[in-house]
Parts: C-alpha cells; sequence; structure tokens
C-alpha cells in the first residue's frame, strides 16, 4: 500500500473515529438532558404539592412527598426522616425497605444522639454529607448495615434552625452525580420552606378557630345581654358577670372571663 493509500485509510479511519465520538457525546447529552429534564420536572411537581399541602398544615405530609418524588428519580433505596427529641434520633417518616428486620428495628427503636454521624453532623453543621462508599461503623449499625452501599444526609431547616434530616440509602454502587446532589439539596432546601410556610398556616387556622370562639362567645353573650346582668370593674378591666350565666349563654362563667381587650 503506496503513502497515498494510507494517507487516505488514516484519514478515513480518523473521520470514522471522529463521528463515532460525535455520535457517542450527542446521545450522552440527550441522555443527560432528558434526565435533568426529568427531574426538573419531579421537582415542579414537588413545589406545586407542596403548595396544596401546606394549606393543610402536615408538615410530615410533606416530608413524605419529597421522599417519594426523590425515590422516583434514584435507583432502588429507601428514604427515612428523622427528628431529634430529647438526645434521641426518632425515625418519623419512611418510604422503602431498609432490608434488614434488625435495621429496621434499631432506628424504630431510635438512636442515641452522637452514634448516627449520618445525622449529627449535618445537624450541627447544617450541610449534607454524601457517602459514596458507606462505611459501615459511620452510625455504629456495624452488623445490620452491610448491604447498603451509598448514603446521603440532608439537614432540613427552617428559619435557619435544623428541624430534621433528611436520609437518602441506595443499594447501588454508582457513586452520586452532581445532578443527583442538586436535586437532593433543592428537595431538602423546598422541604424546610414548605414545612416553615406549614407551620404558618397551622398557626393562622389556629388564631381564626380562637377568634370565630371569640365571636360565638360575644354573639351569644349580646343576645343573652337583656337577662344577664354584668358590670365593668374599671381598677382591674374586668368583666363581671352574675346571674345564670350557664343556663343563658351556655358558656360557663369561667368561659366568659376576660377584659374588654378581649
Amino acid at each position: 500500500m503506496g503513502d497515498r493509500d494510507q494517507t487516505l485509510v488514516h484519514g478515513i479511519g480518523r473521520s470514522l473515529a471522529l463521528a463515532y465520538e460525535r455520535t457517542v457525546t450527542t446521545a450522552e447529552f440527550a441522555r443527560q438532558k432528558a434526565e435533568l429534564h426529568g427531574r426538573t420536572r419531579a421537582l415542579e411537581a414537588f413545589a406545586t404539592l407542596s403548595q396544596d399541602l401546606t394549606l393543610k398544615s402536615n408538615p410530615r405530609a410533606l416530608v413524605r412527598t419529597a421522599q417519594e418524588v426523590v425515590l422516583s428519580l434514584l435507583p432502588e433505596g429507601y428514604a427515612v426522616f428523622y427528628e431529634l427529641d430529647h438526645g434521641t434520633w426518632h425515625l418519623t417518616v419512611q418510604i422503602g425497605d431498609l432490608r434488614n428486620p434488625g435495621l429496621q428495628a434499631a432506628v424504630d427503636r431510635g438512636l442515641p444522639y452522637a452514634s448516627a454521624k449520618t445525622l449529627v453532623t449535618p445537624w450541627e453543621t447544617h450541610e449534607a454529607v454524601y457517602q459514596d462508599r458507606y462505611d459501615i461503623t459511620t452510625d455504629n449499625l456495624q452488623d445490620v448495615t452491610t448491604h447498603i452501599t451509598i448514603t446521603a444526609g440532608l439537614p432540613v431547616l427552617v428559619s435557619g434552625a435544623p428541624v430534621g434530616v433528611f436520609v437518602v440509602g441506595l443499594f447501588d454502587t454508582r457513586p452520586w452525580s452532581e445532578v443527583d446532589r442538586a436535586v437532593l439539596e433543592g428537595v431538602a432546601r423546598s422541604l424546610g420552606l414548605a414545612i416553615e410556610g406549614a407551620s404558618g398556616a397551622a398557626e393562622l387556622v389556629e388564631r381564626t378557630r380562637e377568634v370565630q370562639t371569640w365571636r360565638e362567645r360575644y354573639e351569644v353573650a349580646v343576645r343573652g345581654s337583656g337577662h344577664l346582668p354584668y358590670d365593668w370593674n374599671p381598677a382591674t378591666d374586668q368583666i363581671v358577670y352574675s346571674g345564670a350565666a350557664e343556663a343563658i349563654t351556655r358558656y360557663t362563667v369561667d368561659e366568659l372571663e376576660g377584659t374588654l381587650a378581649d
């Protein structure tokens, strides 16, 4: 084969290699784009649903929704949410099977604060903790966690303070990708905001209920005022009732006590 033929063959080979490389790159780009698009849609769905759940004032329902969203985007695994109470981590919301009865029993009993580094570190630092290869000594559960491969622990912050730790464990061998981390941190951040909104909604509902109760009492008192003697003590700003208050208003005297500011 002459030099010209060799040059031609090398040129064709190089062209084919470049074409293949472009094909692979394009396919990989398309795959990543589709993956990112799917995850974006899932996050948007969580954001929309969390607004509805906020109105129901149910923080743990929000946590469950966040867990469902996350697990729909990842290989097979589980999501657990822990809350701290009197030095013990309590499992309050779980999606997925831990695949070990002993592990399930241990987390159901509660974990001592200092023993579970997957929880302590994000709680204290306010930063997510990822393990691409889970160290079974991390949480002092060596005998029941050998089947877990990768984990992530993320703090859920409300007004800058942690209210719980959002943990995801997978049985897959691949490491956390940048997209995985962005999704997890985005969900944890959105969950904190949604819980904060749910708490505000709960307070508003309670305050509205109190106002409604006092309005009903006021209306009853007004209707019965022609039959129920009362007086005002300017020294104490107290309204003093006398007579058959319970019979007339259907409220006890204690329930009708209050100041003019009420």
